[in-house]
């Protein structure tokens, strides 16, 4: 998903993000070489559920609804798109100091992703400039573990993202993480995050909802109070690789990182 030929480490500028972020090469390797594209990093510790920014662009409504044609956009073709479950997110450019969370490589094989996309329904969540209560559509990311400065960001795009252009279609990627956002602290939910920092959401990190669509935001609203129950096989895998994780390494992340 990124790329960019590697530049140095940038600074990140003022899109809503963490200050603590840089653009820079990936660590991922292209057969015996270190692969010639970005990756976004962190330059200081991250405690698990922490905000690490926006997914921004331009949001296509994709929801599915058979009784209205109409509501479903047309998205554009574009490695870069990331989903949610009413509306798809397209940056408009692959400028890495405009777009840094399109510069998130997926995990190499069999590593585990630390960070998710969360779906944030509510401003007083996600968007500071808005009343509390205004429904909204905001997928930010967030770590799932604790992430030592230094590390490399990975997400797991999901089972339906196109991989052809990988090595072997994706057959070396590595394996999903997610963090529940009823486990997020509260001082790293976007608002409170943006508020504390004196910032605001930018623009083209949310759109408002409006009622007709409660339906869809309820199914996301229930992710408050238990996860999501499909996808049982790959959530087994997961647990057993989040079970072994913590077991093994995250305890002395959290200790060594700080």
């Amino acid at each position: 998903m990124a790329p960019a030929r590697a530049s140095g480490k940038r600074k990140m500028g003022d899109r809503g993000e963490r200050d603590d972020l840089a653009v820079s090469q990936t660590k991922l390797h292209a057969g015996d070489q270190r692969a010639a594209f970005n990756g976004l990093f962190t330059n200081k510790y991250l405690q698990t559920g922490a905000f690490v920014g926006f997914y921004t662009g331009r949001f296509y409504e994709t929801r599915d609804d058979d009784d209205d044609d109409d509501v479903v956009d047309r998205v554009p073709t574009s490695r870069y798109a990331m989903s949610g479950s009413v509306y798809t997110v397209v940056p408009k450019s692959t400028d890495a100091q405009r777009y840094p969370m399109a510069m998130i490589n997926e995990p190499p094989k069999d590593a585990l992703a630390n960070v998710f996309v969360v779906e944030w329904p509510v401003a007083r969540d996600a968007v500071p400039q808005l009343p509390p209560a205004e429904k909204v559509e905001v997928l930010a990311i967030h770590t799932t573990r604790p992430v030592c400065a230094g590390e490399e960001l990975y997400l797991h795009y999901g089972k339906e993202y196109d991989r052809h252009h990988y090595p072997d279609q994706g057959k070396c990627v590595g394996i999903p993480s997610r963090v529940r956002r009823s486990d997020i602290p509260l001082s790293e939910r976007p608002s409170a995050y943006l508020s504390k920092h004196g910032r605001i959401a930018p623009t083209d990190a949310f759109v408002c909802t409006s009622a007709e669509y409660d339906d869809a935001e309820k199914a996301v609203d229930d992710d408050y109070e238990s996860d999501d129950e499909s996808d049982d096989d790959d959530d087994d895998i997961v647990a057993a690789m989040l079970a072994e994780a913590e077991e093994q390494d995250l305890k002395a992340a959290d200790d060594d990182c700080k």
